[in-house]
């Protein structure tokens, strides 16, 4: 079964802030009024005032998720359970077919009309109804019945129970229907947004984007902050700066080095946290062409990767990943008990007795077999910092322990993006498993149905995997949500993986957290967080700030 699978990519960090020891501590607004929380928000220089979540335009308003709510919430802080939030319940039929929403009776728009089940079938179906929105229609839809205000029902015309926590993303976010009916959905740029969400729009320029605390918030007061404001920064090492002097409370970054850089300036304010993305980040192996199609190869190659000692070059607080490639703080409860805990390591003898097994030799730093030479490479995104020290550092490891010459064609992100749909690659950096749903993360990794021929473009499985009995598993694992049975099947095919690797996962992927809390506490702890605070987060952003309030003296 094809499944679409949208995934966030989580940046590798950028080199160390030059000027990372400074704590200076400068607030440009008045220090005896606290209520405001400053998000500094990367990737631009400027915004663009264009609040319309589901525009195909290239430049949109960021942070829509403080906007928009869904009607559920992935709960990333434990293994992705999908829990309540505009809809207060949900079920599906034991079919599959059919999946219904109990909506919540007490939420406004903040225009102050009453959201209804009308608002969520007009949003739900917008793909279906509009040619050229940026979102994908709801897999295997057959329609959408709502019989009455507080009530959704969702009929599909196959099972679709992992579509569930699909409704907790911004790309089926619930949009008011009196509004947007009125309104080009694709044209429209949604200045002055409506929504069920924490926030309304105060002002709006191209260097700040300001929201206000609803009062009539259906989930209840905020504990101090009565403003929110986001600032843009185009590179890390300015947005490290904006953190560093106190221009910004809160932003989504790695930091290199951050024990000295960041936390060790000033280790009362500046708190540095990483939580587990559920994924990884490694490398994929071409199984159709060269002798990367040779299992003993792909296992030598593996093998011989130290990704302890690749966290220690890039330092951002990632540790190594699990082998399955689901990192077992998220998936544990549904991995064989003897690979939950497993991370990688290098193992030097295994790497030589699998390379001597699949019957190359190594001449010259070229895989040689019948006389005949093979020349490896690994191909990174130019664009990630991370992977610019990763890649020579592999390339050492292979040649010390195997005695290999592997290129390293670092190419821009663009270029790299085309290679890998393509296939055109032997090894290449790649995010592994990504995505909600355990299901979803590895069907879109390893179903065959997702394969192409080498140069056409794959939505997924770049990697052309192809082995029937995995494809049964998932086929299995896409018509349940039983906890024993998903982890029966799951135990299956992360032992599969662990055999054949298809794929070399190297660190567990993470939401990386940077606070500056001279003006706000009561950030979540990591070691008991029930969610993740993390600025992208459907949800769990809003839940941060509605929990935060003015430190001591200010």
């Amino acid at each position: 079964m094809k499944k679409r699978i949208i995934a966030a990519a989580l940046a590798l960090a950028l080199s160390a802030s030059a000027a990372a020891c400074s704590t200076e501590r400068t607030r440009e607004t008045d220090a005896d009024t606290v209520d405001t929380v400053t998000l500094a928000m990367g990737g631009a220089t400027s915004y663009v005032q264009n609040f319309n979540p589901f525009s195909p335009a290239a430049n949109k308003s960021p942070l829509m998720n403080l906007v928009y709510e869904p009607l559920v919430r992935v709960n990333r802080a434990d293994a992705m359970k999908v829990e309540p939030w505009l809809a207060e319940s949900f079920d599906f039929s034991e079919d599959g077919r059919t999946l219904t929403f109990n909506l919540r009776q007490d939420v406004t728009w903040s225009d102050g009309e009453p959201f209804t089940s009308e608002d969520v079938k007009y949003t739900l179906e917008l793909p279906t109804t509009v040619e050229g929105l940026a979102v994908a229609p709801i897999p295997d839809l057959d329609s959408i019945e709502t019989p009455d205000e507080h009530t959704v029902i969702v009929h599909y015309s196959e099972p679709q129970y992992h579509d569930l926590a699909n409704y907790g993303q911004i790309p089926r976010a619930i949009v008011p229907k009196h509004v947007w009916e009125e309104e080009d959905p694709v044209q429209w740029t949604n200045e002055d947004p409506v929504s069920t969400g924490a926030f309304t729009l105060d002002s709006f320029s191209p260097q700040l984007i300001r929201f206000e605390v609803r009062d009539s918030y259906w989930n209840g007061e905020f504990n101090g902050v009565e403003y929110v404001q986001v600032k843009p920064f185009a590179s890390d090492d300015s947005g490290k700066q904006m953190i560093l002097k106190n221009e910004a409370d809160w932003a989504g970054m790695s930091w290199q080095n951050y024990e000295d850089n960041f936390v060790g300036s000033d280790p009362e304010h500046n708190h540095y946290w990483v939580y587990p993305a559920g994924f990884s980040t490694g490398m994929l192996f071409n199984m159709q062409e060269g002798p990367t199609t040779d299992v003993h190869v792909r296992r030598a190659l593996y093998a011989a990767i130290d990704s302890d000692q690749l966290s220690l070059l890039n330092n951002v607080g990632t540790a190594s990943a699990n082998p399955t490639g689901l990192d077992g703080d998220t998936w544990g409860s549904l991995l064989p008990d003897d690979l939950a805990d497993v991370r990688h390591e290098q193992d030097a003898e295994l790497a030589v007795a699998e390379l001597e097994a699949s019957g190359y030799t190594v001449e010259d730093g070229n895989l040689t077999k019948d006389g005949e030479s093979y020349p490896l490479t690994l191909t990174t995104n130019s664009d990630d910092n991370g992977w610019n020290l990763f890649g020579p550092a592999m390339q050492d490891q292979w040649n010390e322990v195997l005695g290999l010459d592997v290129e390293i064609d670092s190419i821009p992100g663009q270029q790299w993006q085309r290679d890998l749909n393509n296939g055109e690659f032997q090894m290449i950096q790649q995010y592994l498993l990504s995505g909600d749903d355990v299901w979803a993360s590895l069907n879109a990794q390893l179903n065959s149905s997702f394969v192409e021929p080498i140069g056409t473009a794959a939505i997924a499985n770049q990697g052309r995997y192809e082995n029937e009995t995995v494809d049964q598993l998932l086929d299995d694992m896409s018509q349940t949500l039983d906890e024993a049975e998903l982890r029966e099947d799951v135990a299956e095919v992360a032992n599969i993986i662990v055999d054949e690797v298809p794929f070399a996962p190297l660190h567990s992927a993470a939401y990386f957290v940077d606070v500056n809390s001279t003006q706000w506490s009561g950030w979540p702890d990591p070691e008991s967080a029930t969610y993740i605070p993390h600025i992208t987060q459907p949800v769990d952003a809003t839940i941060t700030i509605q929990n935060l309030t003015p430190t001591e003296g200010q």
